[in-house]
């Protein structure tokens, strides 16, 4: 593992390992990842329940020598969102209990990271970097950034199942850099028909490596990037990778954010208060339907305007708040009112009541 990587910005702190947590949900693999060394040793811990399986963490590693918990997105596969959730806050709060950096990952963003970060990739605002991956059972993975200012921005990703169906991402790809990643687990012939396919292109051309120590560097320099150790200006900025959010008055769309949006992600909306609607939170991975999280009836405010604001961390965590503005409005009244009207020979007497006005008795008493 690249000692550039290894040496810069660990300090003196004890917490010098990194616990990456991948592979299949309910078998995962937990690399420990030694930061001062380069070291990697190979763990497997069976989960099936969350607070056994962080339990079995707690017992087999010294946490106070742990730095960060980087748990790949796997459960999005086998689990509802809300079941997700209720993951992702438990190590969340396992995490916070033990002063222990957390972040849920993706191997997709972290090796596109990986390969910007070992070519030193450089390119102007608004020119896009096509990284095209080798994976195992010969199918094709490729991303595409967009520098901005700083940073690359995630602009999406498209899984192929042979390397032919490339061209389908140039229909709509100028790219100024192409990258090819092969993985070890790919066939000789897919890597050369990749190979083939992007030569016109003169992409640069990497390996992934039998312990997948790309991939294992790009976790190091993310990590370090996002405590603020070490800001790298060829970092991937954080997605919302494979979910969907929605805020939505009755059936309409007020907040709508998709899988390519930055993250730590917020925003604010005021909307006029209709008593007889709701504001509902939505959210959905890309191979389940849309689950509702939350629901606000509009009925249980006093004010003519509200304010709402969907927040989301880069864990996928959200704050989902609806606050009233504006003075209290009071409701009409609930009683009939009754007014009298004198003229010079007569009067009249009206009830008010729902809004509406009738006359009750007019100066001869008769009724109507």
């Amino acid at each position: 593992m690249s000692q550039l990587l290894l040496s810069q910005g660990v300090g003196s702190s004890p917490r010098h390992l990194i616990l990456d947590i991948h592979g299949d949900f309910f078998n995962p693999f937990v690399d420990s990842i030694n930061i001062s060394t380069g070291q990697v040793k190979n763990f497997q811990i069976e989960w099936k329940e969350t607070d056994v399986f962080l339990g079995t963490i707690e017992s087999s590693f010294d946490l106070t020598q742990v730095k960060a918990i980087v748990i790949r997105a796997m459960e999005y596969e086998v689990m509802t969102f809300q079941q997700s959730y209720a993951f992702r806050l438990k190590c969340k709060e396992f995490c916070e209990k033990h002063g222990i950096f957390y972040f849920v990952g993706n191997d997709i963003h972290l090796n596109a990271l990986a390969a910007i970060i070992k070519t030193h990739t450089m390119v102007k605002e608004g020119e896009e970097v096509l990284i095209v991956m080798s994976k195992f059972m010969d199918l094709v993975f490729t991303v595409r950034l967009i520098r901005e200012h700083d940073h690359y921005r995630y602009i999406g990703s498209r899984m192929l199942f042979t390397p032919m169906q490339l061209q389908i991402i140039f229909c709509d790809c100028k790219p100024e850099k192409v990258i090819i990643l092969h993985n070890t687990e790919a066939s000789e012939e897919t890597k050369n028909e990749i190979n083939e396919f992007l030569k016109e292109y003169n992409p640069i051309l990497l390996h992934q490596g039998f312990n997948d120590e790309l991939e294992k560097e790009g976790l190091i320099e993310k990590v370090f990037h996002l405590t603020g150790e070490r800001k790298s200006v060829y970092d991937v900025g954080v997605s919302c990778s494979q979910a969907w959010f929605d805020v939505r008055l009755d059936k309409k769309c007020l907040i709508n954010v998709i899988p390519n949006e930055v993250l730590p992600f917020e925003k604010t909306i005021t909307i006029n208060v209709d008593h007889a609607k709701t504001i509902g939170l939505f959210a959905k991975f890309e191979v389940i339907p849309y689950e509702r999280l939350e629901v606000v009836k509009l009925s249980d405010f006093k004010t003519k305007r509200v304010k709402i604001t969907l927040k989301i961390d880069i864990n996928l965590l959200y704050e989902f708040t609806v606050d009233p503005i504006g003075p209290i409005v009071q409701p009409p009244s609930s009683f009939p009112k009754v007014r009298v009207v004198f003229y010079p020979k007569h009067f009249s007497v009206y009830l008010q009541y729902k809004n509406k006005e009738s006359i009750l008795e007019d100066f001869d008493g008769k009724f109507f």
